[in-house]
């Protein structure tokens, strides 16, 4: 594991993983649901099967390092419908 940062996609979603910053703190791999995250032997996190990775984002919101963040494009959804109309409804 000599990366020091990966960028992962699936359909609209981008997962960023900063290597570097990890502390090897565990809470991540605590935290996810499909237990797809490891520590390697200099205890860094490293993803171990990016294909169970259900892109959920729990990860970036567990870790106090900001080694994960999750984007998703700005597709248009029903919230950025309601959040665009009350936008230009209020002015």
């Amino acid at each position: 594991m000599d990366e020091a940062a990966r960028k992962y996609n699936q359909g609209d979603a981008i997962l960023n993983v900063r290597r570097e910053w990890c502390k090897g703190c565990d809470l991540c791999i605590d935290a996810c649901p499909e237990d797809i995250l490891a520590l390697d032997e200099t205890d860094k996190i490293y993803v171990k099967d990016i294909s169970a990775c259900i892109f959920c984002g729990i990860c970036a919101e567990r870790c106090p390092d900001f080694v994960f963040s999750l984007i998703r494009s700005q597709k248009e959804t029903p919230l950025n419908n309601i959040i665009r109309f009350y936008e230009t409804d209020s002015g």
